[in-house]
């Protein structure tokens, strides 16, 4: 038996995605007539001449019924565009469709840099400190651990560097034993860098700063690596802070990512939140005025009126997370202008929509992903409170 695909229904019939695997859904529950059949586990609407009729009739009666209740139809707005890559929009777009999520790592992009450093100069990370006063206690096993020479320079590379101003009191320890070459960020967001820069050189005037923009879920910073190696050959000390991995889709890849970019000598210092009681109930965070603000400015430029929508917080002690999401007001058509054609998506009133996740992890299940990642654990400590975990990494040795 023939089927169709649901991507190519959607484009014929120019619908979403989502409505027609709404429509399977309906059909499942007896409540339109669709013929379906299931293949290699997934179920997917026959291609016969019945079938296409009863799609004509639900695209029809879609559009009557849409006629007669609260539907909002909205574009993108043009700073979406101005931001943000074809390739993001459509990796918006693919999140929403088939996940019910914005990734929060596109807060942080226009707008999101100014109410992240806001939000930081808080000090709404409430392990920032703690972790500092743990990096800075390691320090002299860093340096051995990277058998450096005592008048050998290091390179500090900060990923995910947000306003820089986690990094400056590490930065002032280091400096007070060894010379620092360079300070490199990375950041998804250019407008972040750019906040990074001033910060940094504000405090250190005569520390050369590079700053550069990647997404360390789609790629990894092997050039950059090389290009300054190239022409200081001096070892990195890389840092990855804030508990930004457990905000991934899949951080062994992530792992993996930065694996990529590290030579034998150099080391990776990463934070991530445990797996504990404490970490399911305390979201002050998350509920903080300028996060909300930061979380909400995405779905803002989409066109949702984000005033009318309720927001919840949950823990999901069960499946390891936390979440923040929108439950729609409305229906919602969002269209979007991606390649010279227009492409429409649809929301219904009612649907969660998810702003932000947070993983906590187990420390076995981290060490299970940085072998994965093909990075070798060298030192694992827990912070005081038992909320939080520091990991120095290097690659493995065969």
């Amino acid at each position: 038996m023939y089927t169709i695909k649901n991507s190519d229904i959607a484009k014929r019939y120019n619908v979403s995605n989502s409505t027609v695997t709404r429509w399977i859904s309906l059909a499942e529950e007896g409540k339109n007539n669709l013929q379906l059949y299931k293949v290699k586990g997934k179920v997917r609407i026959l291609d016969n001449a019945y079938n296409h009729a009863e799609i004509a009739r639900l695209v029809q009666e879609g559009k009557k019924y849409r006629s007669n209740i609260v539907c909002k139809r909205v574009s993108a707005q043009k700073e979406l565009y101005d931001l943000l890559s074809e390739e993001d929009i459509i990796d918006i777009i693919r999140d929403i469709e088939q996940r019910k999520t914005i990734n929060s790592k596109y807060a942080y992009i226009g707008e999101g840099a100014k109410l992240w450093d806001q939000a930081f100069s808080l000090d709404l990370r409430q392990s920032s400190s703690e972790t500092v006063r743990l990096i800075q206690e390691l320090t002299g096993f860093l340096f051995y651990t990277m058998a450096l020479k005592p008048e050998e320079p290091i390179n500090i590379v900060d990923l995910g560097s947000g306003n820089g101003m986690a990094i400056k009191p590490i930065i002032q320890k280091l400096m007070e034993e060894r010379v620092i070459k360079k300070y490199i960020a990375l950041d998804i967001s250019k407008q972040v860098t750019q906040i990074t820069r001033q910060n940094i050189s504000r405090s250190f005037p005569s520390l050369e700063i590079l700053t550069y923009q990647r997404d360390f879920e789609k790629s990894n910073f092997t050039k950059i690596i090389l290009e300054n190696k190239a022409i200081d050959d001096v070892p990195n000390l890389i840092f990855h802070l804030g508990n930004i991995l457990c905000q991934y889709k899949d951080r062994v890849r992530v792992l993996k990512n930065i694996q990529n970019g590290m030579s034998a000598e150099d080391l990776l210092v990463i934070d991530f939140l445990l797996d504990n009681e404490d970490n399911y109930f305390n979201l002050a965070y998350s509920k903080s005025d300028l996060v909300n603000k930061l979380h909400l400015w995405i779905p803002r430029m989409l066109g949702i009126d984000v005033t009318k929508c309720e927001q919840k917080i949950e823990s999901e002690p069960k499946f390891g997370f936390n979440i923040k999401y929108l439950i729609l007001d409305k229906d919602y058509e969002i269209s979007f202008d991606l390649f010279g054609k227009r492409r429409v998506f649809e929301l219904f009133s009612g649907e969660k929509l998810i702003l932000w996740k947070r993983n906590l992890l187990t420390l076995e299940t981290f060490l299970d992903e940085a072998d994965r990642a093909d990075l070798q654990v060298v030192n694992l400590s827990i912070e005081k409170n038992g909320n939080s975990a520091l990991a120095i990494c290097r690659i493995k040795t065969t």
